[in-house]
């Protein structure tokens, strides 16, 4: 019913359940499209796992670009406790070595123009 209601919490978790098959049948493309949604409502977990998603093509097209801006996204989040935004760097450095430096200014560009503020 939470998740019904767009509760991001919930949502996150049926992302999880569904991407670990835990309780329904796993579902990859499914877990995506929750933590999608959650995402949207600035669930930081949310974004990140859409981000490890997104970078290795598991239930959604493979696009590094696109994992690093969820990751710069997530990261605008300035309540997040130090071992969270280890973690978020810890993410980023590995996909910004798979990327060129003019993708990485690109996209660094297209968050900042999205929410307005400095990575």
């Amino acid at each position: 019913m939470a998740a019904f209601e767009g509760h991001e919490a919930a949502l996150f978790h049926l992302g999880v359940s569904y991407e670990n098959g835990r309780g329904v049948q796993k579902g990859l493309r499914l877990a995506a499209h929750f933590y999608r949604l959650a995402a949207a409502r600035h669930h930081v977990a949310a974004q990140y796992n859409l981000a490890v998603m997104t970078a290795h093509g598991k239930g959604v097209k493979r696009d590094l670009e696109k994992a690093l801006a969820l990751i710069l996204i997530a990261k605008q989040n300035t309540d997040l406790n130090p071992n969270v935004r280890l973690r978020l760097n810890q993410f980023q450095t590995a996909v910004e070595t798979m990327l060129s430096n003019a993708q990485i200014n690109r996209t660094e560009w297209q968050v900042v123009k999205l929410f307005g503020t400095r990575i």
